[in-house]
C-alpha cells in the first residue's frame, strides 16, 4: 500500500516536471517573439525618417521633371502606401503576440487547476482508505495478536500439565 503512494507520487511529481517545463518552453518562445516583434517595430521606426527623406526628394525630382512626373507622384505614392502596410504589419504581430501571452497565461491556469484537482482528488482518496481501509486492518491485526496469544497461552499450559498413571494428560481448565 506503501509502494502505490510512492507510485502515485512519483507520478504526480513527473506530470508536475512536465506541465513546468512546457511552461517554460512557452514562455521562451513567447519572450524571443516579443523581441522579435520589438526589434522589427524599432527597424520600420529607425527607417521611417530616412524613407520620408527620401520620398521628399523624389517629390523634390518630380516638381522637376514634370514630363515624367505623373509617373514618379504614383511611385512615391505607392511607396507611401507600403511604408504604412509595414507599419500595420507591426502592429498586427504585436496583437498576434498579445493573443499567444493570453493563450499561454490562459493554459497555465488551466494546468493549474487540473493539478489542483488531481491534488484533491489524491487527498480524498487518502483520507478514505486511512478510514475505510486502516481501521479494519487494525481490528484484524489485534485479532490475530489475541489469537497468537491464545496458542502460546494454550501450548504452555499443555506443556506444564502433569500426566496421570495411565499416561493421559489431565484436563486443565481454562479460565
Amino acid at each position: 500500500m506503501l509502494t502505490t503512494f510512492i507510485i502515485l507520487d512519483a507520478l504526480i511529481a513527473l506530470q508536475t516536471a512536465i506541465i513546468i517545463a512546457s511552461a517554460i518552453v512557452l514562455l521562451v518562445v513567447l519572450r524571443r517573439a516579443i523581441s522579435a516583434s520589438h526589434a522589427v517595430r524599432q527597424s520600420v521606426n529607425d527607417l521611417l525618417p530616412r524613407v520620408n527623406e527620401i520620398l521628399e526628394r523624389v517629390n523634390e525630382f518630380v516638381k522637376a521633371s514634370q514630363p515624367v512626373g505623373g509617373r514618379a507622384a504614383d511611385i512615391s505614392g505607392d511607396i507611401k502606401v507600403m511604408v504604412e502596410s509595414a507599419r500595420g504589419s507591426v502592429a498586427a504581430m504585436t496583437d498576434v503576440v498579445n493573443d499567444v501571452s493570453t493563450r499561454v497565461k490562459n493554459q497555465a491556469e488551466r494546468v493549474d487547476a487540473v493539478f489542483t484537482e488531481n491534488l484533491n482528488k489524491f487527498e480524498r482518496l487518502s483520507d478514505t482508505v486511512s478510514e475505510n481501509l486502516l481501521a479494519p486492518m487494525a481490528e484484524i491485526s489485534a485479532l490475530l495478536r489475541g489469537g497468537y496469544a491464545a496458542a502460546k497461552y494454550l501450548r504452555r499450559q499443555k506443556a506444564s500439565a502433569p500426566t496421570g498413571g495411565d499416561g493421559h494428560e489431565e484436563e486443565t481448565p481454562i479460565i
